[in-house]
């Protein structure tokens, strides 16, 4: 698996010293184009960190065409989640951590 990682500009390198390969500019039109383009339309795998209607669209879109798996770190929208060959679960974020929610 390759890492890449969508961002806001200023911290492009900060995202790229974590070990993603590649990073994407969220506010960029073509963000979810260039993505595509990116993984030759066989990304598989999305953790959605931000967890809006927006962002579950957005992680959507940019899945490839046979599908693959999105997590999100709260509950999603589920009328965000359009496409039925992604499988789409969430996790409470602080447990990736080793902590819990109290």
């Amino acid at each position: 698996m390759v890492p890449i990682a969508v961002y806001s500009p200023k911290n492009g390198q900060l995202v790229k010293s974590y070990g993603a390969e590649d990073f994407f500019d969220y506010r960029d039109q073509d963000c979810a184009a260039k993505i595509l383009a990116y993984t030759k339309n066989n990304l598989r795998y999305v953790i959605d960190c931000i967890t809006t209607a927006e962002s579950t669209q957005a992680c959507f879109n940019v899945i490839g065409r046979a599908g693959g798996k999105y997590v999100s770190l709260d509950p999603f929208a589920t009328y965000a989640a359009t496409r039925k060959n992604i499988s789409a679960d969430w996790v409470l974020g602080p447990i990736i951590f080793g902590e819990g929610s109290t």
